[in-house]
């Protein structure tokens, strides 16, 4: 068996097939932002001792910035989750949202970004019911995470990360995309 697998690696290596033990990198799953992806991580930043933040990336200029919402060992993350828990209708949330987007961005953006988070309140609002959708996918546990809601639609995105378990809520304004990211609770 084991010089069966040996061989199928082998092969796989020299016809260019990719050959991966654990999937994609589970990092990018993570507080990053990354403007181009490869197999590997080259642009973009990462913050390692994150458990809740939001990345704006403005994709022309492969420029973003990370605000970080919750540290690892604080109690802010369990009291985003709580406020998550509790918006269990596409009002409540879209004003939870909203009210997390709000502080997701510092007054130093490129005028194009202004612009871009001006709208952002709007763009939310008109994907609340497929937030709740995948919000509510997040927050029920699961055996098996890849069950978990993936929903790509217009400027929306939102996906559980198969590997970590983080939600990724994403919103594109034009060449502006405003993600949330968040690691599931204890």
């Amino acid at each position: 068996m084991l010089k069966a697998t040996a061989v199928v690696a082998l092969v796989g290596f020299l016809s260019g097939w990719p050959l991966t033990a654990h999937g994609e990198d589970a990092s990018r799953e993570k507080c990053t932002c990354d403007v181009e992806h490869g197999l590997v991580q080259q642009h973009g930043a990462v913050v390692n001792n994150a458990t809740a933040c939001w990345s704006t990336v403005d994709v022309q200029r492969q420029w973003c910035q990370i605000t970080v919402q919750a540290l690892e060992g604080g109690s802010q993350h369990e009291a985003i989750i709580s406020e998550l828990i509790k918006a269990d209708d596409p009002a409540s949330l879209v004003a939870l949202i909203q009210k997390l987007a709000a502080g997701s961005t510092s007054g130093n953006e490129q005028s194009e970004v202004t612009e871009a988070k001006t709208e952002l309140p709007a763009v939310i609002k008109s994907f609340d019911k497929l937030a709740v959708t995948c919000i509510d996918g997040f927050l029920k546990p699961s055996e098996n995470k890849g069950d978990r809601t993936n929903i790509h639609e217009d400027a929306f995105d939102c996906s559980v990360g198969r590997e970590t378990g983080w939600l990724r809520l994403s919103y594109k304004v034009g060449e502006v995309q405003f993600v949330f990211m968040i690691a599931p609770h204890a």
